[in-house]
């Protein structure tokens, strides 16, 4: 999205875009994830691995999410399975990442009210 507006949903501002891989129903970001504990409690710590945009992209935004192909069984198995492959480098994973795009223009129409009820339901 390009600047959505206030983070409650309140206030709706600018384009709203769906993003998905060309020719693939699931689009697969490549992220980590490790778990902390803090006095005895365990909170989830996650980050979605991001690269430079494509020039088709930049007009949104100058990053996009790393993306695998979701049809690549052996990449998401290595993925998933560190040991079962070399070590994973910037080179390796930006030489796996899907940048084949496509986008659509989307209306607010329905939006807020669903941002208005995940919000309400949160509890952070």
């Amino acid at each position: 999205m390009i600047n959505a507006g206030t983070p409650d949903g309140s206030e709706l501002i600018g384009d709203r875009y769906m993003l998905q891989t060309r020719g693939s129903a699931v689009t697969m970001l490549a992220g980590m994830y490790r778990i902390e504990e803090v006095d005895k409690m365990k909170f989830p710590h996650f980050m979605i691995l991001t690269q430079d945009a494509t020039s088709d992209l930049v007009f949104l935004h100058t990053k996009m999410p790393v993306i695998f192909d979701a049809r690549d069984a052996g990449l998401l198995q290595s993925w998933l399975d560190p040991s079962a492959m070399p070590p994973w480098d910037e080179e390796r994973v930006l030489e796996k990442a899907v940048t084949d795009m496509v986008y659509e223009k989307r209306p607010w129409k329905g939006y807020k009210t669903a941002v208005q009820r995940v919000m309400a339901q949160s509890t952070l």
